[in-house]
């Protein structure tokens, strides 16, 4: 069904300015995770049956002026990609967090979002979606998002899907009891784009898990997304409470995979 309300749809990932070491987990992390970035997440993204979207990127400031990150966001350029860029960290509460960050979460949401608002249409509603820089939606989710009928404080979660090695190509179903990291809200034009309002109706949220509980919430069907593993994190492993059955034949990966991305 065809939504009679206008939304703009922001899909927002955190590359830098999240957890331990004042947000930036290495150098030797951020040289592998932007071809990570770049060769799953923004190419799933790129395949999308909706490409109706911005991606809103969030960098720490430290990382304006570095050489891997102009020439990332010279590469998003020369696709055409749609994306907004802000150097103001997470700007959202940090679970991972133990260095005082979440201390000036309203200050930097005020500054990201006087960047994002000129850049985007004035429509009713605005629905975020939340996605790591090693994860991809099912190639439809994105429009299926987008179809979902708008209300206050309704959002959408995961628990059943996916996950790769990118190191070695396993694949495997993947699961959590909650809600996975990836999901979306549905905010109000207006309450999106100041930062008190925007504050107030996250409702207290601290982590992902929380969203079935604090929200109007409604889960999507299993195995439209797929996470990745590649070690650089600590949720980032493959021996894993969250693994459930392992996929070993060729044929029977790549039938699954390309629903999500062709490499």
């Amino acid at each position: 069904m065809e939504n009679k309300e206008t939304i703009t749809h922001i899909i927002c990932t955190v590359m830098t300015g999240r957890g331990a070491n004042k947000g930036f987990t290495s150098e030797e992390w951020y040289q592998r995770r932007i071809p990570i970035f770049l060769k799953y997440t923004i190419e799933n993204l790129r395949q999308q049956t909706s490409t109706n979207f911005i991606h809103w990127i969030c960098f720490r400031k430290e990382e304006k002026e570095h050489p891997l990150t102009k020439k990332f966001l010279k590469e998003l350029d020369s696709m055409k990609y749609p994306y907004i860029a802000t150097f103001d960290g997470q700007v959202y509460f940090d679970d991972r967090n133990n260095d005082g960050a979440n201390n000036t979460l309203q200050e930097r949401l005020k500054k990201s979002l006087s960047t994002l608002k000129p850049r985007l249409p004035v429509t009713d509603y605005v629905y975020i979606t939340w996605i790591d820089s090693d994860e991809m939606l099912k190639k439809t989710e994105v429009e299926d998002i987008q179809k979902e009928t708008p209300g206050e404080h309704k959002a959408i979660y995961y628990k059943k899907g996916y996950a790769i090695n990118m190191e070695t190509g396993q694949l495997a179903d993947w699961a959590i009891t909650s809600a996975w990291s990836t999901w979306t809200l549905m905010f109000p034009y207006k309450k999106f784009f100041d930062a008190d309002e925007h504050t107030k109706y996250l409702n207290g949220w601290t982590t992902h898990e929380e969203i079935p509980f604090l929200y109007f919430a409604r889960l999507r069907p299993d195995n439209c997304f797929m996470t990745g593993i590649n070690g650089f994190n600590r949720s980032s492993i493959w021996k894993n409470v969250h693994k459930g059955r392992e996929y070993y034949y060729n044929v029977e990966k790549q039938e699954i995979i390309k629903n999500f991305i062709k490499l």
